[in-house]
């Protein structure tokens, strides 16, 4: 999945113009008795692709192992809410195409990729 394919797959449900890339990192910090502190950070590769729609309205995370969909307030009703979701989960399965292992729970084989350039 590549960042321009995901932009034009949002532009055909919604108004996601804000979108960028979520990545891991982390900051280590050892404490000493005998001197200062020292700190350490260490950039990780991508996590997840953040879109925001035009009216700050709904949030969407595209990761290689899951999907978030969320709707800010002010709230309206759950029938728009889960219409909505479906439309958004449905491109993230077009996107991702995960595929069903013989384990409980779904085995996703492609991934976001190690590199997205939004």
């Amino acid at each position: 999945m590549t960042s321009d394919r995901l932009r034009d797959s949002l532009a055909s449900i919604g108004q996601f113009s804000e979108m960028h890339e979520l990545r891991r990192g982390a900051i280590r910090v050892q404490f000493s008795p005998e001197g200062p502190a020292e700190a350490r950070t260490e950039a990780g590769g991508p996590l997840a692709i953040r879109a925001v729609t035009d009216d700050g309205l709904y949030v969407v995370q595209f990761r290689k192992d899951g999907f978030t969909f969320s709707r800010l307030p002010p709230y309206t009703n759950w029938n728009d809410f889960v219409g909505y979701a479906r439309t958004c989960a449905a491109t993230y399965l077009d996107l991702v195409r995960p595929t069903l292992s013989r384990t409980p729970g779904p085995s996703l084989h492609r991934a976001l990729p190690t590199a997205v350039s939004v």
